[in-house]
């Protein structure tokens, strides 16, 4: 039998030249939101709000002001230890995960965008292979990333194969 649940959801979207990314957390204890500005391309934290309709107890909402010790902060490596240190210890853990939720979503956002300006090209042989590269520069935290995206994968080998070609 089930005795807990907790589901998460993360959306992007592209508004006014920045990524906005917006996350919830439902629990039986817990609802809140985040949603989190980025600048384009860099994907910097340009402003950040949050809500807690729900939780245990009041002083969980004393949380809230820490989201703005992320504002500044970039999404490359180190992100998660600062989003820890300065969000989620002395703060919320709950709001530090969706922040960084966000961020990680973020990065598919941006990858988005790229699928997007590459459907536009003409020559759709040689798409796929420099949007790869493409979001491979653009977007640091890509290389290494996962097993897709670590250098010598199949996926990187094709991509050299094609671009070589």
């Amino acid at each position: 039998m089930l005795i807990f649940n907790r589901s998460k959801w993360v959306g992007i979207e592209r508004r006014d030249g920045h990524l906005v990314a917006r996350a919830l957390l439902e629990d039986q204890a817990h609802g809140m939101r985040v949603e989190v500005h980025f600048t384009l391309p860099g994907l910097t934290i340009s402003r950040v709000a949050g809500e807690m309709p729900r939780v245990p107890n009041a002083e969980c909402r004393l949380a809230l002001p820490r989201l703005q010790k992320a504002v500044g902060l970039a999404v490359e490596p180190g992100l998660t230890a600062k989003v820890d240190t300065q969000v989620g210890r002395p703060g919320c853990p709950h709001l530090a995960n969706l922040l960084l939720e966000c961020a990680h979503a973020a990065i598919h956002g941006l990858m988005a965008l790229q699928v997007d300006a590459a459907q536009e090209q003409a020559d759709q042989r040689t798409a796929a292979a420099e949007l790869v590269e493409r979001c491979l520069r653009d977007i640091p935290l890509l290389e290494g990333g996962c097993l897709a995206f670590r250098p010598g994968s199949a996926l990187d080998a094709d991509v050299l194969d094609r671009t070589l070609a």
